[in-house]
């Protein structure tokens, strides 16, 4: 199994579905992380997943969960969206967010880029093909069409993130 979990922050509705879906990949671990312990009692018992009881609004918690991460989604609600994406960069992870907050997520880039680190951000991941902002790349807006994002995010061995967005940094 691969050393370098995949963290999700936030468990609700859709960080639950990602933590089941990277579960079934193979040599993958996920490290499900939430506030909440209805939300981590109601995810599978797998040996791929471990769960953490957490609040990442604490001080210096989102860098001690992502230490040791290859990836990270950023599933929380998007009040508290922008500034875990901003502590997630800082701590120089790559990072999938789908928290679709209110704030300029571009005011994020040249810390991404300081840090080496691509943030797809405002990642769908309904069925449909997506425009995805990567901050941090060299250019302000990519399109991965005909690339759905359920399939950025959700492929075996993340294939399709790690092909198109990270190819210098391989996942698996």
């Amino acid at each position: 199994m691969n050393n370098n979990p995949v963290v999700v922050l936030g468990c609700g509705l859709v960080g639950s579905a990602i933590v089941k879906d990277f579960a079934l990949v193979e040599n993958r671990h996920v490290v499900a992380v939430d506030i909440s312990r209805e939300n981590l009692d109601a995810l599978p018992e797998s040996d791929r997943i471990t769960v953490r009881l957490e609040d990442v609004s604490q001080p210096g918690k989102v860098a001690e969960l992502v230490a040791d991460a290859a990836l990270v989604i950023c599933a929380v609600p998007g009040f508290m969206g922008y500034e875990t994406l901003r502590k997630i960069i800082e701590a120089g992870k790559h990072v999938v967010d789908i928290s679709f907050f209110p704030e300029d997520a571009m005011d994020l880039n040249d810390l991404a880029r300081e840090k080496g680190v691509t943030a797809v951000v405002d990642c769908g991941v309904a069925r449909v093909c997506a425009i995805s902002r990567l901050v941090g790349s060299k250019s302000a807006w990519k399109v991965y069409s005909p690339i759905c994002a359920w399939s950025v995010v959700f492929q075996p061995y993340v294939c399709s993130l790690s092909s198109t967005v990270l190819s210098s940094h391989p996942l698996t």
